[in-house]
């Protein structure tokens, strides 16, 4: 089979686990889906979220995304090319053959890890595939495969790859109890739940001190949908609290409902969330590599290009027939 040697875009990597390998359903708004569509012919965004995944598997598989420094080839310059171009080339065909002509090996911008979601599973509830990892080793874990980017030691030393964390979600936990019910409806076993926003915030601050040991951002969708819900539950009381007797169940769980599809994963309006603050992170911390940056230029050329380089050669076409 032939290798492409073409022209390739950089390329973003989105890589955790099913929060991750599920966010390009743009029925539910997708936080990787919408990455996508605001780099589009800017970068590559790539979806390498593994469903059930916790940091423990997920590194053993990090370093394959990646090539070896020793194997990455410099960009050649446009100069050093042979031109292709027909001695006649119109000028739309030399526009787009000077954007397109140089053989560029695609970089790696930017990595944004998604993980802990999987790790927070609860050690004592059953069914869970072993996915249980105690906080310290998810700590090393995330630690480890930043290391293997940023250590001029390693054999995949990638200074130019920025890299951004994103914290679990919180839980929410009567509808995540529904969902188990439903796998595994009587005369089975009632399952357990296997996981808890108390215990699931451990691991956001374990991301969080992750970060901040490493110098690397962090996006906070735990804090940032529970400060939404706090304001969605004050207007709540305010007028009143809910219809079910204000009992203190349905009022701690008031909320929720707008930003889960299942108690685990995000809902269209979850993902919108998440999405924004990821493109915010960034445009705030990476500016270089922001979608609204001119340096994340479109490299084929504008339809307005375009139509202006074939109206030139209306012109000189019509001034030759004139001749």
């Amino acid at each position: 089979m032939p290798v492409f040697h073409g022209y390739s875009y950089d390329t973003i990597i989105a890589f955790g686990g099913s929060s991750t390998e599920w966010a390009f359903d743009n029925t539910e708004y997708g936080w990787v889906a919408q990455l996508a569509h605001h780099y589009t012919r800017r970068a590559d965004v790539l979806n390498r979220g593994i469903a059930g995944y916790n940091s423990r598997w997920a590194k053993a598989i990090f370093h394959k995304l990646f090539p070896k420094t020793t194997h990455q080839q410099t960009p050649k310059n446009t100069n050093d090319i042979p031109a292709n171009n027909p001695p006649k080339a119109s000028s739309v065909t030399k526009l787009v053959e000077q954007r397109m002509l140089p053989i560029r090996p695609a970089q790696v911008k930017l990595v944004i890890i998604f993980l802990g979601v999987n790790d927070a599973v609860l050690e004592s509830a059953s069914g869970t595939f072993g996915s249980f990892v105690p906080v310290a080793e998810f700590q090393n874990n995330l630690s480890e495969m930043i290391e293997l980017l940023r250590s001029p030691n390693s054999e995949f030393y990638s200074p130019e790859t920025e890299i951004l964390l994103i914290t679990p979600p919180p839980v929410y936990e009567p509808k995540r109890f529904q969902g188990l019910l439903q796998s595994k409806p009587p005369p089975f076993v009632v399952p357990e739940l296997d996981r808890r926003e108390d215990n699931t915030r451990l691991y956001t601050e374990a991301v969080i001190a992750v970060g901040r040991a490493n110098h690397v951002p962090v996006v906070n969708i735990f804090s940032a949908i529970k400060e939404q819900i706090s304001t969605l539950q004050l207007q709540n009381a305010t007028m009143g609290g809910t219809s079910n007797n204000n009992t203190e169940h349905v009022d701690r769980w008031y909320g929720y409902g707008k930003f889960f599809a299942d108690g685990l994963h995000l809902n269209s309006k979850g993902n919108r969330l998440l999405s924004k603050l990821v493109l915010d992170a960034i445009s705030h911390h990476f500016p270089k590599i922001s979608h609204k940056s001119k340096s994340m230029q479109t490299f084929i050329p504008s339809i307005r290009t375009i139509a202006a380089a074939a109206n030139l050669d209306k012109n000189l076409f019509s001034i030759k027939s004139n001749l």
